[in-house]
């Protein structure tokens, strides 16, 4: 299974947010080439089940344009902002238990969506609510590679370091890797990131967590959906679901916004 890693067509128009929004999602367009995934490095082979790859068909194949997370057999959660992309659902795809996309390492599920919703007060102006579940046709089978995530509910407040996982650049020079990266992430309290977003006139709402903010380290276009999940006394959990940047990611000192699974963890179950 060769998938190539193109710039997607699709919300190009939804990117040029209008007005006050200095924010953008982060799906990758196509002529949003130069921007990355800052300071990644290769995740270790299957190291992270839960991720999945949405993929679209393009001219030379499948192509990569978000991520996403599995939470049940026939369940990925997502952001609101990768479900409607102008093609018809039911010729997109996701993959399970891939890490190089390059390649058939024989530990892939590919299952076609169908049916999919963002959250009904998904918001692409301000990117709140960013929320999207995506049904799968045939269930995944659970083993070492394709496994749930669990949902952060409220009762677990984030801290310390996060991980955050996609297919994206490492380099600002190098190439498109083919392998899954990943990139550890301060978690940032809200009452902080508030303050440094605060030029923003809605600010961060409770549906929104923030991380990062180091320059050189961060998610960007390409990411949009994908997971980022902390360690907590439970194990592993999904805390944020990747959905906007600054623009000049990487290069700046903001940090990444993630929709808040906590805050909508009902609606992703039920969904």
């Amino acid at each position: 299974m060769k998938v190539i890693l193109l710039t997607c067509l699709c919300l190009s128009a939804a990117l040029a947010l209008p007005g006050k929004s200095q924010l953008r999602p982060t799906i990758r367009t196509r002529d949003e080439s130069n921007l990355l995934v800052v300071g990644g490095s290769d995740a270790i082979p299957h190291a992270h089940p839960y991720q999945v790859t949405l993929q679209y068909p393009g001219s030379n194949g499948y192509a990569h344009f978000c991520g996403g997370s599995i939470i049940s057999p026939n369940k990925v959660v997502t952001a609101g902002h990768c479900i409607d992309i102008g093609i018809p659902i039911t010729s997109l795809r996701v993959v399970a238990g891939d890490h190089d996309l390059s390649k058939n390492e024989g530990t892939e599920q590919v299952s076609f969506w169908k049916s999919a919703v963002s959250h009904p007060n998904f918001d692409l102006e301000n990117i709140d609510w960013d929320y999207g579940v995506i049904t799968v046709a045939t269930n995944f089978t659970f083993n070492e590679y394709v496994q749930p995530v669990y949902l952060a509910d409220k009762e677990i407040v984030p801290s310390g370091i996060c991980t955050a996982t996609g297919w994206g650049y490492s380099t600002p020079d190098g190439n498109l890797p083919n392998i899954l990266q990943k990139i550890e992430l301060p978690y940032v309290e809200r009452t902080t990131c508030t303050d440094i977003y605060r030029s923003i006139a809605w600010g961060i709402t409770e549906r929104m967590i923030c991380a990062g903010g180091q320059r050189t380290k961060g998610v960007c276009d390409g990411d949009s959906g994908g997971a980022l999940v902390c360690e907590g006394v439970r194990g592993t959990y999904l805390a944020g679901i990747n959905s906007y940047v600054m623009p000049r990611c990487g290069e700046n000192e903001y940090p990444d916004g993630f929709a808040n699974v906590a805050f909508g963890r009902d609606w992703l179950l039920s969904n």
